[in-house]
């Protein structure tokens, strides 16, 4: 399938700066439990009184798949609200793999899995499924039994895509709670590349070469399959 050129975000070094500033607050709020879901009023009809005061809180273990919450965070001077659909349970795990494949391709990411360009982007809705899971289970993902078919010597192999992707995603989420610049820098990859005079940048400039896909890229679809899984939401 042909794909229509992208169209190549273009940003001023400070506009660079103040956007990574905003988004890496954004995720140490969820690294630091300064949010909350809230369930909307259409899914609790009978809570109206409730939702109109400030909704119903909710723990990321209260959450059902395929259902529409709030996410709200506010840390350290950065604040915001979001609708989305909760995706974090089984199948989930793979198609994290899927999204890595669509932002390799993207020409503003440039890599397989960028933690900030993530927060920053519609991607965002990754992010809140992976920080509801992190704050039940320890993971970004649901972990996943052990089946047969994971055994690499069986017929039908399938990767067992929790394992992988808690592997690769695990570590960057707990690095970037540590210490807010132990992070990628979410321009470095893109076509235009990080304006940040060399060496003066605060984020990690790692090699390409040296961001692995979580799955080793067994049996990835097109990107426009993959994009279309994470775009398939609405935010009434």
């Amino acid at each position: 399938m042909f794909r229509m050129p992208e169209t190549v975000v273009k940003h001023t070094l400070e506009e660079q700066t103040a956007l990574a500033a905003k988004t890496v607050r954004k995720v140490r709020a969820f690294l630091h439990g300064a949010y909350r879901f809230e369930a909307r009023y259409s899914d609790y009809p009978n809570e109206r009184d409730v939702i109109e005061s400030g909704g119903v809180v909710l723990s990321g273990a209260q959450l059902n798949e395929g259902t529409k919450y709030y996410v709200v965070w506010d840390y350290q001077g950065e604040s915001g609200r979001d609708c989305w659909k909760f995706r974090g349970g089984d199948g989930f795990a793979a198609s994290v793999c899927d999204m890595e494949e669509s932002m390799a391709d993207d020409l503003n990411i440039g890599m397989p899995g960028d933690l900030l360009q993530m927060a920053a982007s519609n991607w965002a809705q990754s992010m809140y499924d992976m920080a509801a899971n992190y704050g039940t289970y320890g993971s970004v993902v649901k972990p996943e039994e052990p089946r047969p078919e994971h055994d690499p010597d069986h017929e039908d192999y399938q990767p067992n895509y929790a394992d992988m992707v808690a592997a690769k995603w695990n570590p960057i989420f707990e690095r970037a709670k540590a210490d807010e610049h132990d992070i990628e820098c979410m321009f470095f990859h893109t076509r235009q590349g990080c304006l940040a005079p060399a060496g003066s940048c605060q984020f990690k400039h790692t090699p390409l070469r040296e961001h692995t896909f979580s799955d080793g890229g067994f049996g990835r679809i097109s990107a426009e399959q993959a994009y279309q899984y994470f775009m398939d939401w609405d935010s009434d």
